[in-house]
């Protein structure tokens, strides 16, 4: 493998053990954060998932074809039974014509969040326990506890991901430093679910902008 010269070095990685005697132990390097390809790995899972939003748009369009109501009435009747409102007589009768087509994007969007963190978990095992054929179907064999604690580590690797980096001294460069002007700051928290599925509730003004 090609490697860099570095002027400081990549810390030598840290370990941390997760699991317990009943779940089984694994140990797992501690890298500060994730690296380009466990990233990759990780979007490449979640975008193999249907997206909850796109789906309801899809049932929203047939329905509004075929009842011949707008697509913003249709998306509402999918927004209030994934939101588990009360719906009026005309709406309730549409949700029960349609209902499995609705229950299929109520069921995509209820357990959106538990298959981001099902492919975050299949991420880092590929990537640093050497295992590159685990899928999330492996995943799902796991003991919930080792399954948590592999999750709370892809956490706090995205979370040091946005700790700003501390500036290297003349020292210890051997040289000035040269101005290279402003610097961006990383603020904020990468999650871990940010390409997961986006919630009808919260997306209703884009439906009525596409009509």
């Amino acid at each position: 493998m090609t490697t860099l010269s570095f002027l400081t070095p990549p810390a030598k990685p840290r370990t941390r053990d997760v699991g317990n005697a009943d779940s089984g132990r694994l140990r797992f390097p501690v890298l500060g954060g994730l690296t380009v390809h466990e990233s990759i790995v990780y979007d490449e899972l979640v975008s193999e998932r249907p997206n909850a939003f796109v789906e309801a748009a899809k049932v929203a369009d047939a329905m509004a074809v075929a009842e011949k109501i707008t697509r913003v009435e249709a998306f509402t009747v999918i927004e209030k039974a994934v939101g588990g409102q009360e719906l009026e007589d005309d709406a309730q009768s549409l949700r029960l014509r349609y209902a499995s087509a609705i229950n299929s994007v109520i069921h995509i969007f209820s357990t959106s969040n538990q298959y981001t963190k099902e492919a975050a978990v299949t991420a880092l095992i590929r990537c640093r326990q050497d295992q590159s054929e685990w899928s999330v179907e492996d995943t799902r064999t796991l003991h919930c506890r080792l399954l948590n604690d592999i999750y709370t580590l892809y956490q706090d690797e995205v979370d040091a991901e946005a700790v700003p980096s501390a500036s290297i001294s003349e020292e210890e460069l051997g040289k000035p430093q040269l101005d290279s002007g402003p610097q961006v700051k990383r603020t904020g928290r990468k999650s871990p679910t940010a390409c997961s599925i986006t919630s009808p509730a919260s997306t209703t003004e884009a439906v009525s902008a596409a009509n």
